[in-house]
């Protein structure tokens, strides 16, 4: 970036900080409102109040650049870990600790799983073993939102399948 596109940038996000602050109290919106300004004003193209504008435009409609709940770095993702918990059939039993309960679960998840093509076995044991999306897709060759679709395909099948565990 050269000097004079640099000092255009550092306008913009003054005059953006200038707009919010006017309209909002809230610092995260500013915050907001200046990453919009300095996302906009990377075009170069024009003044320092429409990119204010904009920027303030854009955070009223509600976006949001901080703390997003998806994103790796979010404290949420952090606590838990980015793997998933491994299944024990016996949670599957939705009546607590019945020992009836938790015994039909068993049963029904094993005859499920005996049921299932080799494939979709393969993929319902790795999740089950707790591995992430991320993981298991780069170990079968698919992509994440496959992998995304078939762990709903295994829940429903076995939800259609065993509607009263």
């Amino acid at each position: 970036m050269d000097e004079r596109q640099t000092t255009f940038v550092g306008r913009c996000m003054q005059q953006a900080e200038a707009y919010a602050r006017r309209k909002w109290r809230d610092p995260d919106k500013v915050a907001d409102c200046v990453a919009f300004a300095w996302e906009f004003a990377q075009a170069g193209r024009g003044t320092p109040q429409t990119v204010a504008w904009y920027a303030v435009k854009r955070v009223r409609s509600g976006d949001r650049l901080q703390r997003s709940k998806r994103s790796i770095d979010s404290p949420q993702r952090q606590r838990a870990g980015n793997r998933r918990a491994a299944v024990d059939p016996a949670e599957l039993a939705r009546t607590g600790d019945d020992p009836a309960a938790i015994v039909t679960a068993k049963l029904s998840y094993e005859q499920w799983r005996s049921e299932l093509p080799e494939r979709l076995l393969n993929v319902a044991d790795r999740l089950a073993a707790g591995a992430t999306t991320s993981e298991l897709a780069d170990e079968l060759g698919l992509s994440p939102a496959r992998i995304s679709q078939l762990r709903h395909v295994l829940e429903d099948n076995y939800r259609e399948r065993f509607p009263d565990v």
